[in-house]
Parts: C-alpha cells; sequence; structure tokens
C-alpha cells in the first residue's frame, strides 16, 4: 500500500511542476506580445531613465524619454 501511496505521490508532483511551468510559459509570451503592440500603437520609443541614485547605486527616481520613429 505505501508503494502505491508513493507512486500516486510522485506523478502528482510531477504533474503539478508540469501545469505550473505551462501556465509560466504562456505570461511570458502574453508579456511580449502586449508590450510589442503598445510600440506600434505610439509610433515613439520610450524608454525609462535612471534620474537619481542612492548611496547603494539603486535607482530611486525613474523619467521617461522618449523619441519619435520616422
Amino acid at each position: 500500500m505505501k508503494k502505491y501511496f508513493l507512486i500516486l505521490s510522485l506523478i502528482f508532483y510531477i504533474s503539478t511542476g508540469l501545469a505550473i511551468s505551462e501556465e509560466n510559459k504562456g505570461e511570458g509570451t502574453l508579456q511580449q506580445s502586449d508590450s510589442i503592440t503598445d510600440q506600434t500603437e505610439s509610433e515613439k520609443d520610450c524608454n525609462k531613465v535612471c534620474v537619481k541614485r542612492d548611496g547603494y547605486g539603486m535607482c530611486t527616481e525613474f523619467e521617461e524619454r522618449c523619441e519619435e520613429n520616422p
């Protein structure tokens, strides 16, 4: 009986891991397609640039700079 329980739990853990990895893979492709459509709609190339840094080198203030595409 212990063998069956161990095999069943192993199958459960493997299937759960596969389901989570497939879910995360779908989110990555969705985010990439959203950023592509944003760039084509606005016709401006915008980047966030660090304006102010703290003592540890971490950025505390950002500024968005945009350049128009021809």
